[in-house]
């Protein structure tokens, strides 16, 4: 009972830390011009460094964190686990992904943020700016499909490979949205954190639950 409690306190505590991030983010935006400056900073840097030739792979690099590839690769992963019978994983993620995307429309329309206008956009968006829902769905989804991952590959060496896949992933797509700038660098880290912080309280909420898989009796995580 005590390590299932501490496993729990492990996964609120991470959560609150990075609500906290997000919080005092948030706020900063709201009551100090740093914040302001360091994205105007990013965003003129990031036109500085544009290569025309590779403008073409960064579109295709943030599609990882858009709506429908986020969703094609909830619904594949959701219909893996319901023929392997994993109740409690299927459960999980999808409540990992109704959340984050539940996440997103309130606090883009909670905080209303208009997109930046500093450089030129290299695609087409609309919609709210912050937080970024390309890095929250990003984090929320690849960190969750990676938990999910561990209860399978018990090596710390196989697990540090499978976090390192995910944190790339995360970062490409977050990096991807302020190289096209669409995004502020704050929306995209606000992005992470919040949706960081979503994964890790479900995660937490069926730490400490046993579930049916096949006819075994195994730990969610």
């Amino acid at each position: 009972m005590k390590t299932k409690n501490a496993i729990l306190l492990f996964w609120l505590a991470g959560a609150g830390f990075l609500l906290g991030l997000f919080a005092k983010l948030t706020k900063d935006i709201f009551e100090h011009d740093d914040v302001e400056k360091i994205d105007r900073f990013v965003l003129l840097l990031a036109e500085k460094i544009r290569v025309s030739d590779f403008n073409g792979a960064a579109v295709d690099l943030t599609a990882l964190g858009s709506p429908t590839v986020i969703t094609i690769v909830s619904l594949i992963a959701l219909l893996i686990l319901s023929l392997k019978k994993d109740r409690g994983g299927t459960t999980y993620l999808l409540a990992v992904s109704v959340g984050a995307g539940v996440w997103t429309v309130v606090m883009k329309h909670l905080i209303a943020r208009e997109r930046p206008e500093i450089i030129p956009r290299l695609v087409e968006v609309s919609g709210l700016s912050y937080p970024s829902g390309h890095s929250l769905g990003a984090a929320a989804i690849y960190l969750s499909l990676t938990f999910l991952a561990c209860r399978h590959f018990k090596a710390f060496r196989a697990r540090l490979i499978l976090f390192g896949v995910a944190t790339c992933i995360i970062g490409i797509v977050s990096l991807s949205r302020v190289y096209l700038g669409v995004h502020y660098p704050s929306d995209v880290a606000s992005g992470v954190f919040l949706g960081s912080a979503w994964t890790f309280f479900v995660t937490g909420m069926f730490s400490h639950r046993r579930i049916s898989y096949g006819t075994n009796k195994i730990d969610l995580f």
